[in-house]
């Protein structure tokens, strides 16, 4: 699981755009939440990825505590064939962060915590997590 980088916010934006790439290198069929609900790192709750946004000096910049989403459904799920690669694309509220100009590296941790996952397809393997990418870097102008 990568995250692609730089994340470039510019000044003004509402929004920074996150991408996460979700590789199946194993010789399975996966179950994998393709919804991309996000919410607060550390938390519990219905949502599958959160946020590690560090500042140069080491200062983390958590965002605001919330949860969004609700249970999955079935089609909130997709098969994810060996090699196959998943394609995330989430949209960050700029708000949710207080953060001034400057480098940051941003982590995302992939979870699917939901309470009741659909059960997966006969000889599909549910892909949970945690899993947690390497810091990509993130440019706040």
């Amino acid at each position: 699981m990568t995250l692609r980088s730089p994340i470039r916010w510019e000044a003004g934006e509402k929004k920074w755009e996150i991408v996460l790439e979700v590789s199946n290198t194993s010789n399975d069929l996966l179950w994998v939440n393709k919804r991309g609900a996000h919410g607060q790192h550390g938390l519990p709750g219905e949502f599958e990825i959160s946020l590690r946004v560090e500042s140069r000096r080491g200062q983390v910049r958590k965002g605001k505590v919330y949860t969004q989403g609700d249970q999955p459904s079935m089609d909130d799920y997709a098969v994810l064939r060996p090699n196959e690669m998943l394609v995330i694309e989430e949209s960050i509220d700029a708000s949710e962060f207080d953060m001034d100009p400057g480098e940051y590296a941003v982590s995302v941790c992939f979870w699917d915590q939901a309470l009741s996952i659909p059960p997966p397809p006969e000889g599909l393997i549910p892909y949970q997590g945690p899993f947690v990418t390497g810091p990509a870097a993130l440019i706040r102008r």
